[in-house]
């Protein structure tokens, strides 16, 4: 939280608590510069089923545990290999395979939308450096992902 400066600043924030309701918090120093809280329950209704779809679709586009085990075991180069150019690739390609799926339903949601731009573009970086050091490898992983046409 950041400091306050004159004693007769207020600020009211309006956060999602834990149990599904929205609360108005007041904070504001009185003139002995004592920090004061306040908070206020202003939506009594529970999370509705509409949030929950949404929360779980949510947690459904990180990649799953098991699901990422086994693309780097698929594109791993030796057994303890978790971070070579092609496992991350493999990892982005996967992650950008499924926020084009979400773009299908979602069209407004422009803040996901930056971070498909920026997992593309990094993307695009790895299979440069491949292209540069060792085109061998990025010919193999450009054929086993299916990215070139």
């Amino acid at each position: 939280m950041t400091a306050l400066v004159t004693a007769d600043y207020h600020k009211i924030k309006h956060k999602y608590n834990q149990f599904g309701c929205w609360i108005k918090i007041a904070v504001w120093l009185n003139p002995g510069c004592l920090l004061h809280f306040a908070a206020q329950r202003v939506n009594l209704k529970p999370v509705t089923s509409k949030n929950e779809n949404c929360r779980q679709e949510c947690i459904g586009l990180v990649l799953a545990r098991e699901q990422k085990q086994s693309l780097i075991d698929q594109h791993r180069t030796h057994p303890t290999d978790t971070g070579s150019p092609e496992v991350q690739i493999a990892l982005l390609s996967e992650r950008i395979g499924q926020l084009t799926e979400h773009f299908k339903t979602h069209q407004k949601d422009h803040g996901s939308r930056r971070g498909l731009l920026m997992l593309v573009s990094k993307r695009r970086r790895l299979l440069d450096y491949l292209k540069k050091y060792d085109s061998d490898r990025y010919k193999n992983v450009v054929h086993k992902l299916g990215l070139r046409k």
